[in-house]
């Protein structure tokens, strides 16, 4: 965890500046958790905090307006930017059949369908972060859908029929898998809620089979250091 504090003054007078201080006090409650909200140009990056002791109030003269330093902890040491980045998977296709032949209808699809060549991401942060992963199916059933980096992979043990979807969920403190919006822990024994670390990476979507039927993205929100 990490302490913060915040420092700035308070521009109103007389009962206007009374109400603001009262406000500010009732804010300090540490049985609340706080939501750190920083915008410096077109970044937004927030840090979720705990109040820590009691705002101090401090004015040089009795005509200076007054100076308020609140203090916080943060239980994770990073901010996470608020905008996100969003990886869309299109164009699917088996990895290979077996037996291999030439003959159509002949053979059987096996392994894991996925991108060729995945999608490469950045990670541009100061750490690993999480992804929500988002598989869909359309106009069909997807059989085992996962997500994998290298590998590192999460797969399901289910499957999708066409409107159903599944979310993999890898954040810190919010790992889990959701289907149709219920919590459900069928998932290969395998399976790692990895993180997507700093640079770049390639993930792939992957299916035992309907993956021609996975509509897919993933979402995550870098992290930093400092604001």
């Amino acid at each position: 965890m990490r302490e913060l504090s915040v420092t700035f003054l308070i521009d109103a007078v007389d009962d206007e500046a009374d109400a603001m201080r009262r406000r500010i006090v009732s804010m300090m409650d540490p049985r609340d958790d706080i939501e750190l909200r920083v915008t410096l140009g077109d970044a937004v990056r927030k840090i979720a905090v705990i109040p820590y002791g009691k705002a101090d109030f401090s004015r040089a003269t009795l005509y200076d307006r007054v100076n308020v330093t609140l203090r916080f902890v943060a239980p994770a040491v990073f901010f996470w930017d608020e905008a996100g980045k969003k990886i869309r998977f299109r164009e699917v296709s088996p990895l290979f059949t077996f037996p291999m032949n030439f003959m159509g209808g002949a053979g059987t699809v096996t392994g894991f369908y996925g991108m060729s060549d995945g999608v490469g991401t950045m990670n541009q942060g100061d750490g690993e972060c999480g992804i929500v992963t988002r598989i869909r199916a359309s106009g069909g059933t997807v059989v085992n859908p996962g997500i994998r980096l290298g590998g590192k992979f999460v797969k399901l043990n289910t499957e999708l029929q066409s409107g159903d979807e599944a979310i993999i969920d890898t954040r810190p403190g919010m790992k889990r898998v959701l289907i149709n919006g219920e919590r459900v822990f069928n998932f290969d024994r395998d399976s790692e809620f990895f993180s997507l670390p700093m640079g770049e990476s390639r993930l792939s979507v992957t299916a035992d089979s309907g993956g021609e039927f996975m509509d897919a993205e993933v979402e995550f929100h870098e992290v930093y250091f400092g604001a």
